[in-house]
Formats: C-alpha cells, sequence, structure tokens
C-alpha cells in the first residue's frame, strides 16, 4: 500500500470487487477469509498485495505493477471467494460485471 514502504518498480494498482447484494463484509468471518485470501493470491505469484479496504459491500486491493496484475489478481479472488461463498450461503458473493455501476 501506499505510504510506508517503498513504491515497487511499477508502482501500485488498485482495484475493487462489490458484493451483490447487501453487506457481507460486515461480517468478520467473510471479511477476514477474504482479506486473507487476497494476500495468500500475491504470496502465491510473487507479488505484493496490500488490501486498502474491507468492509461492508467492497475490498479495494492495491497490486505491486500494472493494472493487468491487478486485474488478474481480482479475478481470481472473485473466483475462489465466489465458490467459497456459494458453498457455505447458496448465493453469489460478488456482483456480476454486467451488475457492477458504471465508474
Amino acid at each position: 500500500m501506499p505510504g510506508a514502504e517503498p513504491s515497487p518498480p511499477g508502482g501500485w494498482s488498485t482495484a475493487t470487487l462489490r458484493a451483490r447484494i447487501g453487506r457481507p463484509l460486515d461480517d468478520p468471518a467473510v471479511r477476514d477469509l477474504v482479506a486473507a485470501t487476497a494476500e495468500a493470491i500475491g504470496e502465491r505469484q510473487g507479488v505484493a498485495v496490500r488490501v486498502r479496504s474491507a468492509g461492508g459491500d467492497a475490498i479495494e486491493v492495491a497490486v505491486a505493477g500494472g493494472e493487468l496484475a491487478a486485474l488478474g489478481l481480482v479475478a481470481e479472488l472473485r473466483r475462489l471467494t465466489d465458490r467459497w461463498h456459494r458453498g457455505r450461503f447458496g448465493s453469489p458473493l460478488w456482483a456480476a460485471p454486467s451488475d457492477a455501476p458504471d465508474v
């Protein structure tokens, strides 16, 4: 995350995932699992990842490198945590790209 540590050579890129319904990340168990999964993906891929914010209806991550690295990380985060959420709660966690608000 920008701040205390030096910026990586490619800088930091951020990406956000938004929940499909409600505020599931207000549940500490869901929030902690999603944040830990984001960090684990970064460790597995050898990429620095910082959870900038997580709670309510969204998680924002900063990824060392360009936008493509951030996009790839959140795609994998979406895939893994959505599968977990469907198995545990019977519904998707994340909004489909067509459900996301225009930015």
